[in-house]
């Protein structure tokens, strides 16, 4: 193979291969401040205990309270979408939640969920 040939795919792979580099975080919705995207696995109150949660955003130490309510989402890391941790956060009151609906949750700051961003096809 000529130097030429060589020299003629290396520029046509080259934006192939950093757009696939790119791609995979998405940093639209906030990847760098902490926002991934989820999947509501349940329905939690203030104190119903969740052992399978990686992170659990409610307060702890008291009897008391009755805020919420919290859901247990599950999200991908380690850019393996079969590489899963849950987490426990907080929702606004009026955000309706159903089991397997798509949130954004933040997993650096106890933030509450925010519905799931558009998809663009």
């Amino acid at each position: 193979m000529s130097d030429l040939v060589r020299w003629g795919l290396a520029l046509l792979a080259s934006p192939l291969m950093s757009g696939c580099c790119t791609a995979m975080t998405d940093q639209t919705d906030g990847y760098a401040q902490g926002w991934r995207r989820a999947r509501v696995e349940a329905i939690v109150d203030a104190q119903a205990p969740v052992r399978s949660a990686y992170r659990d955003c409610r307060p702890s130490g008291r009897t008391d309270t009755t805020s919420g309510p919290y859901v247990l989402a599950s999200y991908a890391f380690g850019g393996n979408p079969n590489l899963r941790h849950t987490m426990v956060v907080p929702t606004t009151p009026d955000m309706h939640i159903t089991v397997g609906q798509r949130i954004r949750i933040n997993i650096r700051h106890c933030e509450a969920a925010l519905p799931a961003a558009p998809t663009a096809h």
